[in-house]
């Protein structure tokens, strides 16, 4: 009896009253607007760690999930326990705003600036009078998909209507992608838990939309310092979204020159390498002068962007100046570096990273201790040049002495007098040389390859 008892207390029915007890047990010893931000807090974070390929910031909020849980008393069934509170709810009746309505039950809002949540059933009001039917499926027919931000989102009541109401509109969740921006890292990280629960691929930033918007396409945003994104698991795991990134990507690499620099730089792992340095044994008097050579050699729009920001730096630090001039340093190594971090960065697929990153690369490389490493591989190829010049001598060689006669050896019998006046009276013009059956020049690879 008593284990069916407690089954049946664990039974989970999705209601909002069960959250609630959740918090309540929580927060006995701390606050309650403290225990919801840790709380909100670890399911975001353990949702965004099941997809996102940033490892820097999955090792980042996989400390901030286990700090949360640490707050919350050590118990990771408590929040699990919420989380699937939430997914039940939402799975039972999609068409509400859950966690906006617990948060103003709670009277949360008062302690962070004052919020006051849009009522649901107004945002419903809103989405059926401003996203027209028609409107809808010709913006869908015409560009195969539609965007739908919201610049404050809060807890996402907006968009979750505008999610409700494009699947009654028979719009599937590879045709509409939601995005949303608040101040307040609370709010967003709620708006992001319902988004994620519901399925729908989009992201949330934490940024002023005033004073710092996000910029860029809506697809792949430009990522600004300072600003906080959270991409659902369906941003990443959605075939549909994940080959318009890539083919965003592809655009990005084989247009820059049309698209500019926005705030990223675009990697393509399958891209024909870039043009080799001029010479390195070539002195110059400054960073600027070599820098400015180099980038002549280079046509590719990011290396443009990088020069220019190494040659500004080369001016502002005497010390970058210095480690730049360095005769073994080279551009185009340079690039190969940046290359091998975007990749681990990126997890060996195409795709975009913050400018700011990429620059930190690029110094990086130039103050990286590497003057020996880069002596071996100039030995090295100084060996493998040296033993091609020698196989070209050889060559050549071997080519002279095939077109002298071969003379006669002593094992052949002299000729009898007769013989020898009848070669007198012969015609004195030189016999034609015999046909080989071998190519004229024509040379046995192997035997250099032996040394013979």
């Amino acid at each position: 009896m008593a284990k069916k008892a407690a089954a049946k207390q664990e039974r989970i029915t999705g209601t909002k009253r069960e959250l609630l007890q959740v918090v309540r047990e929580l927060g006995q010893s701390r606050q309650t607007w403290q225990v919801w931000a840790d709380l909100m807090d670890a399911i975001a974070c353990a949702l965004s760690n099941t997809a996102d390929p940033d490892r820097e910031r999955v090792a980042e909020r996989e400390k901030e999930y286990a700090e949360c849980i640490k707050r919350l008393g050590g118990d990771v069934s408590i929040v699990a326990r919420a989380y699937a509170t939430i997914v039940v709810a939402l799975e039972e009746n999609p068409d509400q705003d859950l966690l906006g309505q617990l948060y103003m039950e709670l009277e949360l809002g008062s302690h962070w600036h004052g919020q006051f949540f849009t009522p649901y059933s107004i945002c419903q009001m809103m989405t059926q009078t401003t996203m027209d039917e028609e409107l809808v499926k010709a913006q869908v027919s015409d560009r195969g998909y539609i965007t739908v931000n919201d610049p404050a989102c809060g807890a996402g009541a907006t968009l979750v209507a505008a999610i409700n109401r494009l699947n009654r509109l028979g719009i599937g969740q590879g045709r509409y992608l939601v995005t949303g921006n608040d101040i307040d890292r609370v709010a967003a990280q709620m708006c992001y838990i319902q988004l994620s629960t519901l399925g729908a691929a989009g992201w949330v930033a934490i940024t002023n939309t005033l004073s710092d918007p996000v910029t860029g396409d809506p697809i792949m945003p430009a990522e600004k310092p300072g600003q906080e994104f959270w991409y659902t698991p369906m941003y990443y795991l959605n075939p549909i979204w994940v080959g318009r990134r890539a083919c965003r990507v592809m655009d990005r690499v084989m247009n820059r020159t049309k698209s500019g620099h926005d705030g990223k730089i675009y990697f393509d792992f399958g891209a024909v390498e870039m043009e080799t340095d001029m010479a390195d044994e070539k002195k110059y008097e400054t960073a600027r002068e070599k820098l400015e050579a180099e980038k002549k050699t280079h046509s590719d729009d990011n290396a443009k962007v990088i020069i220019d920001y190494l040659i500004k730096r080369a001016e502002e630090d005497p010390g970058m100046g210095e480690d730049i001039l360095q005769p073994h340093k080279t551009y185009r190594n340079c690039w190969s570096y940046i290359m091998d971090q975007a990749r681990k960065k990126l997890s060996n697929r195409s795709g975009a990273v913050r400018s700011d990153v990429v620059f930190e690369w690029a110094e990086d490389y130039y103050r990286l201790d590497d003057k020996a490493i880069a002596e071996k591989e100039k030995k090295a190829a100084d060996k493998v040049k040296k033993g091609v010049e020698k196989q070209r001598v050889a060559a050549k060689q071997a080519e002279k002495k095939a077109e002298i006669p071969k003379a006669e050896t002593k094992k052949e019998k002299a000729p009898k007098k007769t013989e020898k006046a009848a070669v007198r009276n012969a015609d004195s013009k030189p016999k034609k040389k015999e046909k080989n059956d071998e190519l004229d020049g024509q040379m046995d690879i192997f035997a250099f390859l032996g040394g013979a």
